[in-house]
């Protein structure tokens, strides 16, 4: 195993709130924060003007449809998530078969890589088919691997089907992950309700239909005292309710994701698809509210909702293409453009390392991220100073759905560690 030396690096360690600089060690595998008294062959990492954080972790990511073409598009999407600083990532239960049962857990299961370089975890369905009916056999999921439950990308709309699920996963232990979409007030959408989808001819999904579930959500888990976290917020009034309720102390998580951070419905006025998502991108002073909710801890993550299609189902009617992009390599660089005239340099990575790493991680099992000597660490070490032009295709393939492909970005990872052990390098 190779040994490191770590010189002037900046090191947040969310867990204590510390962003300072500093040299480390990785000997064995092991963080150390001393120098070595023994004879020990090291790799000399430069670092000056670099920034240590801890392995991502993503709560949204959609990996595939079944067979040999979603084996490829996991297999890529793991390797865009190491070279975006991810070492932990939740899939979510769209496969085909879909997760919800013990068949399809354990099939689906079988297409994770088997390496050491990445935690590919899988959240199971809520109801049969994600059809909001009956509800999922979840303690036989659990035992099948899950680790949350979702419907997502679908919502279950039957309150008392979704209140007893919550229930019944609380059982369990099983976090539960809610996409809130009230689907009757946006059926066949296609873009955020507004002037922008008006003058385009688009079919409308207003922020009601967000809004109503989130408060739906509020209401079961102050009611029944669980948790729930809420997946992909993207309006004003959404974020406004959330803040109330963790105000009220009520057991609610939120994020939001990377690209509603960066972008809003002006930007689909081209009918370039890769700017269709769900929830879809609104106005300004909603993206303006989730940085605020972001800064101010509200929202307490941020995910790459990342979701690869091939060119010929986006190159399509923007109505009739699928929604969702590949994010999971560009995801940290646009957050910290997002973030850079918010936050001083100590302040910010504080907050990403909390939003893209320790609340994340905190979600789906309730477990600390701490730099403690001696551990194997999973970290990334990120220059904030590198300027590079993404080419989606170089990892994607054909799946290069991304508004970012061709464009330049500021900032990039140049290592990523995964317990101890090197598994990404920028050439």
């Amino acid at each position: 195993m190779r040994n490191f030396e770590i010189k002037n690096a900046f090191l947040v360690d969310p867990y204590i709130g510390s962003a300072k600089k500093r040299d480390i060690w990785i000997i064995d595998g092991k963080i150390r924060y001393k120098k070595p008294t023994k004879s020990v062959k090291l790799e000399l990492i430069e670092a000056t003007g670099c920034v240590i954080l801890p392995g991502l972790t993503d709560l949204r990511c959609h990996l595939g449809k079944g067979g040999e073409d979603t084996r490829k598009n996991i297999e890529n999407s793991c390797k865009a998530a190491i070279a975006g600083g991810y070492t932990k990532i939740l899939a979510m239960p769209d496969f085909s078969p879909l997760i919800d049962n013990t068949g399809s857990a354990k099939l689906v299961q079988s297409l994770f890589p088997r390496s050491d370089k990445i935690d590919v975890l899988l959240a199971g369905s809520l109801t049969v088919r994600a059809e909001g009916s009956h509800l999922s056999p979840l303690g036989s999921l659990k035992d099948a691997g899950i680790v949350a439950v979702t419907d997502c990308p679908h919502t279950t709309q039957n309150n008392q089907i979704f209140t007893k699920g919550i229930q019944y996963a609380k059982m369990f232990d099983l976090p539960i992950i809610e996409l809130p979409v009230e689907k009757t007030l946006s059926m066949n959408s296609s873009a955020h309700d507004g002037a922008v989808s008006l003058s385009m001819g688009l079919n409308g999904f207003p922020r009601l239909a967000e809004e109503l579930f989130v408060q739906r959500s509020i209401i079961i888990s102050r009611d029944k005292n669980v948790r729930i976290h809420l997946s992909s917020i993207s309006s004003e009034g959404s974020v406004e309710m959330i803040r109330i309720a963790k105000k009220k102390k009520i057991k609610i998580t939120a994020d939001t994701s990377v690209n509603h951070l960066f972008f809003t419905d002006m930007d689909i006025q081209g009918y370039d698809t890769n700017f269709k998502l769900l929830p879809p991108l609104r106005e300004e002073k909603d993206r303006e509210a989730l940085v605020k909710g972001v800064l101010d801890g509200t929202l307490d993550a941020i995910n790459s909702s990342h979701e690869a299609h091939q060119q010929h189902k986006k190159n399509i009617e923007f109505d009739l293409a699928p929604e969702g992009v590949i994010s999971l390599e560009t995801a940290l660089s646009v957050v910290d453009m997002t973030l850079a005239k918010k936050l001083p340099k100590q302040q910010r990575y504080l907050k990403i390392a909390q939003c893209m790493a320790e609340n994340p991680e905190r979600i789906i099992s309730n477990a600390n991220i701490h730099f403690e000597e001696n551990e194997r660490p999973d970290l990334i070490i990120y220059d904030p100073k590198v300027k590079w032009k993404y080419n989606a295709s170089s990892i994607m393939g054909d799946n290069n759905n991304s508004p970012f492909h061709g464009k330049e970005l500021c900032g990039k990872v140049i290592y990523t560690f995964k317990k101890g052990r090197t598994v990404y390098k920028h050439k």
